[in-house]
Parts: structure tokens; C-alpha cells; sequence
């Protein structure tokens, strides 16, 4: 029961931020509001993604038969990431700073990251 629950409610979040996301696409001039766009677009499509990954992975954890409680913890743990990971390649074309050397560096804190985590 606590599993679908907690389905149900990222199910409901991603729709709503995939809502989110579209209205402040089709909605906000990026010129003229520039950092009052930025935050509003990178964050209801992180909260998309992440709740897209999460729930693409549930399923094929579905398909293959192997779920535990422990699973969801590992699902939402990977989505996170893997939806950093995609948000902040983006930043850093939008800002500029799109080159090897930062390209590097964030790929090895995203893998830091989840070493530290994955260790808990």
C-alpha cells in the first residue's frame, strides 16, 4: 500500500511539473524576464525528469519481477542523479561554460555523489 502511494504521488508530481514546465515554455518570454524564467524552466523540468526516470525504472523493475522496499529508495536515488546529471549539461550551455574541463569536473561529482550515497 505504502508503494503505491508513493507511486501515485511522483506520478502526480511529474504531471504537474510537466504542466508546469510547458506553461512556462509557451508562457515566458526569456528575454524579458530572464533569471525569473530561468529558475521556474530548469525546475519543473528537473522535477519532470526525475519523476519520468523514476517511474520508467519502477516499471522495468515491474517487468523483471525484481522489487523490494529497498528498490524505491535505489529508483529515486538514480533518477535524482540521473536527472542532475541532464539538468546540469544544460546550465552549463545556457551559461557558457559548456567545455571539457567542466564537462569533466561535473561528471566526477555526479559520480562522487553517488558513491557517498550509495555507501549509506
Amino acid at each position: 500500500m505504502v508503494q503505491k502511494n508513493i507511486i501515485l504521488k511522483v506520478l502526480l508530481s511529474t504531471i504537474i511539473s510537466f504542466l508546469i514546465f510547458v506553461a512556462v515554455l509557451f508562457g515566458v518570454d526569456p528575454d524579458r524576464f530572464e533569471f525569473f524564467a530561468f529558475v521556474p524552466f530548469y525546475l519543473s523540468l528537473f522535477i519532470f525528469l526525475a519523476g519520468l526516470f523514476f517511474l520508467l525504472r519502477y516499471l522495468i523493475g515491474r517487468i523483471s519481477k525484481s522489487e523490494s522496499e529497498n528498490d524505491l529508495y535505489n529508483f529515486s536515488v538514480q533518477s535524482f542523479l540521473l536527472a542532475s546529471l541532464a539538468i546540469g549539461l544544460l546550465i552549463l550551455q545556457h551559461t557558457g561554460h559548456f567545455n571539457i574541463v567542466s564537462l569533466v569536473i561535473f561528471f566526477i561529482s555526479i559520480i562522487f555523489l553517488e558513491f557517498i550515497i550509495s555507501k549509506k
